[in-house]
């Protein structure tokens, strides 16, 4: 293991102001070195929110510098995904609450789709572009 983060012992902690996350899911590295992931809005807050940290590796510190979805109300138990897209804007998977959401850098809603009651969604993987499966 190269690198461990989080909220156990011998983990990078987390920078001064800098929210934590809680039962994350999906965490990737950006191509600008950043790290993505969804997270518990705090623990024992089930809110869906993408978090966005920077990697201090001098101090072995997380710092937060970007999060989405917070107060929106929609509780997820487990799972959900954050994938950044290529426009600068970051798609949110809610996982078991089958929804997607499409948020601006400013936290406003781009876009969303809903599957009906009783749909889950798991892991995700999209086409650089959806144009792409146009006919």
């Amino acid at each position: 293991m190269v690198q461990a983060w989080g909220n156990l012992e011998g983990t990078w902690g987390f920078a001064k102001g800098s929210e934590t996350f809680w039962k994350q899911h999906g965490p990737r590295l950006t191509p600008d070195g950043t790290l993505l992931l969804s997270s518990h809005f705090a623990d024992g807050q089930y809110d869906l929110v993408a978090r966005e940290y920077r990697l201090d590796e001098e101090a072995e510190e997380l710092e937060e510098i970007w999060s989405c979805g917070g107060g929106s109300g929609i509780e997820v138990r487990y799972a959900g995904e954050a994938y950044r897209l290529p426009g600068g804007n970051t798609l949110l998977n809610y996982g078991p609450e089958a929804l997607f959401r499409e948020y601006a850098p400013d936290c406003s809603v781009a876009w969303e789709l809903v599957w009906p009651e009783g749909s889950s969604l798991r892991r995700t993987a999209f086409p650089a572009s959806l144009y792409d499966l146009a006919p």
